[in-house]
C-alpha cells in the first residue's frame, strides 16, 4: 500500500530534517523503502522511498533526480547545491543511520501487515468483529462504529466509553435516535449527499465534542451506511487518517462480497425490520423507531400484511404508491418491507352504523388494488402498542400460511379465524394431534343424516350455539329430525353438551380433524366468531 508523503514527513517528525521538495505538484506516494548504495546504476522506481549517503548524488545522473525521492543523513549545506533538481528528506547526522531506517521499516510493516489482516478478514467473510479485531489494532484512545441504514450501531471497537458522555450513550443504546440524527442535520451533515461518500475529518465544532472522522456508503442512490471514528485525546494522526481511508475501503468492498447492499434494506425498510425483529425492545428503542416511521408509539392497531409472489420489490413499490394514495380506510401508514407491502390500520372494533358502511366500502375498495396485483393479505389481532409490531406482523404472515392450506383460493385471511390452528400446530411439536382429540368422534363419521354425516351435524349445533333452528336450516333437515339425531348422537358421545368446558373440547377436536384433512365442510371454513378483541365485531370483514 502507497504512503503519502505528508504522512512518512509526520512519522519522521521525532527526527531533525528538512525537506527538499523539487516538484512540489507532484504526489508522491511509497510502497516501499530500499537502501541505495552510491554504485548503483540501474533504473529507479516511483513508489520507492531510496535511503542513501550523500555521496550517491555526485555519481547519478540529474535526469535521476526527478519523480524520485531520497532520504540522506546529512549536513544540509552537503545538499544544497542539489536542491533546486532533489527530492529528499534531509535527516540531522546527530540521529544514527540504522535508526532512521529502523524507523521507517516499522512504519512500512506495521502498514503492510495491517492491511494483510484486512483483507483476509475481508475474504474470510466472518463478519464484523475480525474487521472491528483489527480496528482496534489501528486507533488507541478512540472508538470506531458502524451503523445501518436506520442508524443502528451493528458493529463497534467498544461497548462503553467512559470519557465522552455522546459516544457512550450511542455505544449503550446501540443506536443514533432522533435526538442525534436532528443534531447532526442542524450541523449540516445531510446537506451534500456526496460530501461522505469519501473519508472526512471533522476537527471542531463536531456534535460529539471531539475531533470525528466520517464515511458514508450509498448505492444507487440509497443510503446504506455510515462509519463514524471518534478520536477522544488528540486530533486524528496522519496516519490514523490513512488507516481509517484504507479499514472503510475495505469494508465497502465486503459490503459487495457478502451481499451486504443486496440485502440490506433503505432506512424505513429498515426501522420496519428492527420493529419486526427486536424481541425485548425498551420503550426508548420503539418510540425513536415510530418517530422514523411518523407513527405513533400507542394506539389501536390492526396490521395488513401483503406478500408478493418472488423478487418482487419493484411491484411491491408499486402498490405501496397505490394504496397510499387510494386506501380511504382509517390508517397510520402504508409502507413498503422487501417484497411485500404493510398497512398499519386504525382498529374498526368500535366502528358506529354510519362508520360500519363506509368502512365496508373502503375495505373493499382496497381488497381489490390488492387483488389486481394479484397479492393476498393477512390481517392480525388488535394491538394497542408498536411493541407488539413484531407478533402482529407474524400472526397476518401466519394467517396467509394457515388460510391457504385449509382455505386456499381467498384473497384476506384473518389470523382470529386462524389462531387456535396456529396454538394446535405449535403444541403439535409437543404432542401427536391424532392422540388428544375426543376419540368418541370417531363413532360419528359413518352415521349419516342426509348428505350429512352426524359429526358435521355435530359440529354445525355447536358451531351455531346450540341453535336448533339454524341447524335445521343449515343441514336442510326438520328440526324435529335434529332434535331425534342430537339425543343418538350425545348417547353415542356419553357426554353432557350443556356442559362448555365439553363443548370446547369438541370444538378444539373438529379443529384438529379438520387441520389433519379427517374433516372438510362444504364451505371450506369453520364460521366461528371469537367475541374476543381479535375478533370482527359486528362483522365488518369475513
Amino acid at each position: 500500500m502507497a504512503l503519502p508523503l505528508n504522512l512518512i514527513a509526520e512519522y519522521l517528525s521525532d527526527f531533525s530534517f528538512d525537506l527538499l521538495v523539487a516538484q512540489p505538484d507532484r504526489d508522491f506516494e511509497f510502497s516501499r523503502i530500499q537502501m541505495l548504495s552510491p554504485g548503483y546504476t540501474g533504473e529507479l522506481e516511483d513508489d520507492v522511498l531510496y535511503v542513501s549517503e550523500p555521496k550517491t548524488l555526485y555519481r547519478l545522473p540529474k535526469s535521476k533526480f526527478r519523480d524520485h525521492f531520497f532520504v540522506f543523513r546529512a549536513k544540509m549545506q552537503t545538499i544544497e547545491r542539489y536542491q533546486q533538481y532533489i527530492n529528499a528528506f534531509v535527516i540531522d547526522e546527530a540521529h544514527p543511520i540504522g535508526e532512521i531506517i529502523n524507523r521507517l521499516l516499522e512504519l512500512f510493516m506495521r502498514v503492510d501487515s495491517i492491511g494483510h489482516e484486512l483483507e483476509r478478514a475481508v475474504l474470510r467473510g466472518g463478519g464484523f468483529e475480525p474487521i472491528m479485531a483489527i480496528a482496534r489494532k489501528m486507533f488507541s484512545d478512540s472508538v470506531l462504529l458502524m451503523v445501518d441504514s436506520a442508524y443502528n450501531i451493528i458493529a463497534a471497537t467498544d461497548d462503553k466509553c467512559d470519557g465522552n458522555t455522546y459516544v457512550d450513550n450511542l455505544l449503550r443504546q446501540k443506536f443514533y435516535g432522533k435526538e442525534a440524527i436532528d443534531s447532526m442535520a442542524e450541523k449540516g451533515y445531510f446537506d451534500d449527499g456526496e460530501k461522505y461518500l469519501r473519508p472526512v475529518l471533522v476537527k471542531e465544532h463536531s456534535i460529539c465534542g471531539c475531533p470525528v472522522m466520517l464515511r458514508a456508503y450509498h448505492e444507487n442512490g440509497s443510503f446504506f451506511s455510515f462509519v463514524a471514528y471518534y478520536s477522544f485525546t488528540h486530533v486524528p494522526t496522519l496516519l490514523e487518517q490513512f488507516f481509517f481511508n484504507m479499514l472503510t475501503e475495505q469494508l465497502d468492498k465486503y459490503y459487495r462480497e457478502s451481499g451486504f447492499y443486496d440485502n440490506s434494506m433503505p432506512k424505513r425498510q429498515q426501522i420496519i425490520n428492527d420493529l419486526i425483529t427486536a424481541s425485548d425492545p425498551s420503550e426508548g428503542f420503539i418510540t425513536d423507531r415510530c418517530k422514523g416511521l411518523k407513527v405513533p408509539a400507542h394506539g389501536s392497531f390492526r396490521l395488513v400484511y401483503i406478500p408478493l409472489d418472488g423478487k418482487r420489490t419493484i411491484k411491491a413499490s408499486h402498490l405501496t404508491i397505490q394504496l397510499s394514495a387510494w386506501c380511504s380506510l382509517p390508517h397510520y401508514g402504508v409502507f413498503q418491507y422487501e417484497n411485500s407491502v404493510i398497512v398499519l390500520l386504525h382498529d374498526w372494533h368500535d366502528c358506529g352504523v354510519a362508520e360500519q358502511m363506509n368502512f365496508r366500502e373502503h375495505w373493499e375498495d382496497m381488497m381489490n388494488i390488492i387483488e389486481s396485483n394479484h397479492g393476498v393479505a393477512g390481517v392480525s389481532l388488535l394491538f394497542t402498542t408498536m411493541a407488539k409490531f413484531g407478533s402482529a406482523f407474524r400472526q397476518a404472515e401466519t394467517a396467509i400460511r394457515l388460510g391457504q392450506k385449509l382455505s386456499f383460493g381467498k384473497r384476506e385471511y384473518h389470523y382470529s379465524k386462524y389462531y387456535i390452528d396456529d396454538m394446535l400446530t405449535q403444541y403439535e411439536k409437543k404432542f401427536s394431534l391424532g392422540d388428544i382429540y375426543v376419540q368418541y368422534l370417531n363413532k360419528l363419521g359413518s352415521e349419516s343424516v342426509g348428505s350429512y354425516s352426524n359429526l358435521t351435524l355435530l359440529y354445525y349445533y355447536i358451531s351455531s350455539e346450540r341453535n336448533i333452528s339454524l341447524t335445521a336450516k343449515r343441514v336442510h333437515m326438520h328440526r324435529n329430525s335434529i332434535i331425534y339425531r342430537l339425543r343418538k348422537i350425545q348417547d353415542t358421545l356419553e357426554m353432557d353438551l350443556d356442559d362448555p368446558d365439553v363443548r370446547l373440547r369438541l370444538m378444539i377436536s373438529f379443529k384438529i380433524l379438520e387441520l389433519t384433512g379427517r374433516l372438510t365442510l362444504q364451505d371450506g371454513s369453520m364460521e366461528i366468531d371469537s367475541g374476543e378483541q381479535g375478533g370482527d365485531k359486528l362483522r365488518l370483514i369475513e
